[in-house]
């Protein structure tokens, strides 16, 4: 259900929604995504220079430093939003407030590093692994409403989240016109 394969030079995780005899990824299988997500992720950030940092994005309003701190803080948000939907609750928001809250953690690394971003994280992650390592199978099938997703389990949100944070490390290595 899960597994890699070699693009344009680095590994990227393709994670099928639905195996064929339908079944979900178990708490094992989406673990192992995760991680190799970040691990790729860290290998990209800990490969930026400090000159790297004011360069632009395809995103006008986002130099390398915001898209790479985004990429930091992204297992922290993947798992405020996870713990709701384990609970079977909604996450959802109306546009301009998810904006206003990834606008509201970035700010403050107007000035980071790449080895600041690292250390952010690192320790997101450990919490979001923590966390799914204590995750009961069953909850992995509740969900709720997300903000620009619809309804999703818990473990289509995570799918979901691991494709998100693919993406944005796409757009981080055309920024640096990397492969």
């Amino acid at each position: 259900m899960l597994g890699g394969d070699a693009t344009a030079g680095h590994t990227t995780t393709a994670i099928a929604l639905v195996a064929k005899d339908h079944t979900m990824p178990s708490t094992t299988e989406l673990r192992d995504a995760l991680q190799q997500i970040f691990d790729e992720n860290r290998t990209l950030i800990a490969d930026l220079s400090p000159s790297d940092m004011a360069r632009p994005t395809a995103n006008p309003r986002w130099k390398v430093r915001q898209l790479a701190a985004h990429i930091a803080e992204d297992d922290g948000g993947t798992l405020y939003v996870a713990k709701i939907l384990a609970k079977g609750k909604n996450a959802k928001a109306p546009t301009f407030v998810v904006n206003l809250a990834n606008w509201w953690s970035l700010r403050k690394y107007s000035k980071a590093q790449p080895a600041d971003l690292l250390a952010v994280m690192d320790k997101k992650h450990h919490e979001l692994a923590q966390w799914l390592d204590a995750l009961p199978e069953e909850a992995l099938q509740r969900g709720g409403e997300v903000s620009g997703m619809g309804h999703v389990t818990t473990s289509g949100f995570l799918i979901e989240n691991c494709k998100h944070s693919q993406e944005h490390a796409a757009e981080l290595r055309a920024a640096l016109a990397r492969p």
